[in-house]
């Protein structure tokens, strides 16, 4: 079976069950759950006013709900800690607009950026 994927191009990982299902929740998971978050919270005035960056970040919300209802249920206890981590995260974000503090935002928003750019340097 590695063969068959090998030759796909595919990268293969071994691990156990549990260590995908922790993983897929942040990966997977996570980001399907906040693309369907960021599109429930919209009103329709703002729509209007939505451009790519909106788009692209919730294409993935137009998914099948049965299906990802399933898969959410069935890694929920692996799910619920990635929303605790990410609450924390944008508590963080919160706390420093809150502050008014410009700096602390830019940082946050750097360090983000940063990570983001040695992600896909790393993948390549």
């Amino acid at each position: 079976m590695e063969g068959f994927w090998r030759r796909l191009g595919m990268e293969i990982r071994r691990l156990s069950p549990e260590e995908h299902d922790r993983r897929l929740a942040d990966v997977s998971h996570m980001p399907h759950a906040l693309a369907a978050a960021l599109v429930a919270m919209q009103e329709e005035e703002s729509l209007g006013v939505a451009g790519n960056g909106f788009r692209d970040m919730t294409r993935i919300a137009a998914g099948d709900g049965g299906l990802w209802r399933d898969i959410l249920i069935d890694n929920q206890d692996n799910l619920r800690e990635s929303v605790r981590r990410l609450r924390g995260r944008l508590d963080e974000l919160l706390e420093r607009l809150e502050a008014g503090d410009r700096e602390a935002v830019k940082k946050w928003l750097d360090g983000a950026s940063a990570r983001r750019q040695a992600m896909w340097r790393e993948g390549e």
